[in-house]
């Protein structure tokens, strides 16, 4: 390597390649299992942020998506029932459920 002239080092033939940035190092295996770990099951923090209540069965729907039915109504969507029924057949999602409520889905 020529100091000054703008080359990085390059590592020894045989030698694993050094790497600055600790994002590349990123193991979705790993983050899988950890999520398993806590009850998660890669449901995202919602599914792992219970801290072992019940599971999302047991939790009735009004409950368990009152984030969700509030994002709804402050959008203009003041028919709970219909947005409940969104909201569960599209698993939470708001965005596809005010498609589903438009008549999309």
């Amino acid at each position: 390597v020529v100091a000054g002239a703008g080359n990085t080092a390059v590592p020894p033939v045989g030698a694993p390649p050094s790497n600055p940035n600790p994002a590349s190092n990123f193991n979705a295996s790993m983050v899988q299992a950890m999520l398993g770990a806590m009850g998660g099951g890669g449901g995202g923090m919602a599914g792992g942020a219970t801290g072992g209540a019940a599971p999302p069965a047991a939790v009735p729907p009004a409950e368990r998506y009152a984030a969700q039915l509030s994002q709804l109504c402050d959008m203009g969507f003041l028919d709970t029932e219909a947005n409940l029924r969104a909201l569960v057949a599209t698993g939470g999602n708001v965005n596809a459920a005010v498609e589903r409520l438009f008549g999309g889905a």
